[in-house]
């Protein structure tokens, strides 16, 4: 079977859907989840940066750092600085100002 015919077979699972298909996408630290209205393969969240209960995550910062036995202040500083060193932190303060209306 040839990638149109693999394409095809798994749109046809879901008709009707004009999401478009995410197929071998990873998402490396990313700071929010996903649409799950979106169709998903083989795309799971490396590193995120929160936690949820998604099957799709692979290592979440937070569920590392609990793991650690680190109180959870320390782990919210640690989450802080990845953010910040990561540019993630300003990302999501410019997100928001667009968000809000406000540019400056």
């Amino acid at each position: 079977m040839d990638v149109k015919g693999i394409l095809e077979l798994i749109t046809s699972i879901s008709p009707g859907k004009e999401n478009n298909m995410r197929i071998l996408s990873p998402r490396l630290f990313p700071v929010v989840a996903d649409d799950k209205r979106r169709q998903q393969l083989l795309s799971p969240a490396i590193f995120p940066l929160y936690k949820d209960e998604s099957e799709d995550q692979i290592l979440p910062i937070p569920e590392i750092l609990e793991e650690t036995g680190m109180k959870k202040e320390d782990q919210d500083i640690i989450l802080q600085t990845i953010m910040e060193l990561s540019g993630a932190r300003k990302t999501v303060e410019s997100a928001m100002k667009v968000g809000n209306g406000y540019d400056g």
